[in-house]
């Protein structure tokens, strides 16, 4: 049986507080099989990803949905993130372990 190939996460975060977050990475972290975290937007004082991209939050009054939509070109377009790869919100959360999605 071949290696489960493993894969990026990716969390689009919004700015201040947040502790969904920090249960959500514990999850990741301790539950599923994966190559690194990435996260995009706002990033707690806390928080420690493998990597971080900052997206202000307000893209020239733009709504919720258009910085979304800016956040997941950019991941596609970034070479460095897996080709396949799994999008988490702050309020997902591994609860078995997990090798392959």
């Amino acid at each position: 049986m071949p290696t489960p190939k493993k894969l990026d996460v990716v969390y689009f975060v919004k700015e201040g507080p947040n502790e969904e977050l920090r249960y959500s990475l514990r999850s990741v972290e301790k539950n599923l099989t994966h190559r690194s975290v990435w996260i995009y937007g706002g990033k707690p004082d806390w928080a420690n990803p493998d990597h971080f991209v900052r997206i202000p939050q307000n893209l020239n009054n733009g709504t919720k949905w258009d910085r979304v939509r800016s956040m997941m070109r950019q991941v596609c377009l970034n070479e460095e993130i897996t080709d396949d790869f799994i999008l988490f919100n702050d309020d997902f959360y591994v609860m078995q372990p997990t090798e392959e999605i």
